[in-house]
């Protein structure tokens, strides 16, 4: 089912103009399994982790993105293809809002690893 979602949210961030890389960090455990780099000159990367409908990411996974939202980066997790476009399309008619969503999604995101 990952791979369903996977796929769907692929084709539909091309269809958008984006270029989409698997990703896997050699160095460490939990990072996202998307990055998605959007088109316009702006220099944006999005860090998406995509989960099957239900499930929730592990711990280290969460904390991955909790740093990686400290850092500045969107960065979050979806378990459907509309929760992993939503941001995307955001960021696609407003890239000056990087900043301002990493910070909210750094919010939301310390919330869960304290409800864990």
């Amino acid at each position: 089912m990952e791979k369903k979602i996977e796929k769907g949210f692929r084709k539909q961030c091309i269809d958008a103009g984006c270029k989409v890389v698997k990703y896997q960090d050699p160095g460490r455990t939990g990072g996202p399994d998307r990055l998605v780099l959007l088109p316009g000159g702006f220099g944006v990367a999005v860090w998406v982790e995509l989960k099957d409908m239900g499930e929730v990411p592990r711990r280290d996974q969460l904390n991955y993105l909790i740093d990686l939202n400290k850092r500045g980066f969107v960065a979050y997790w979806a378990d459907n293809i509309d929760a992993a476009m939503y941001p995307i399309k955001v960021l696609l008619h407003n890239a000056h809002s990087v900043d301002f969503m990493a910070r909210v999604l750094l919010d939301i995101h310390t919330d869960q690893l304290g409800q864990m």
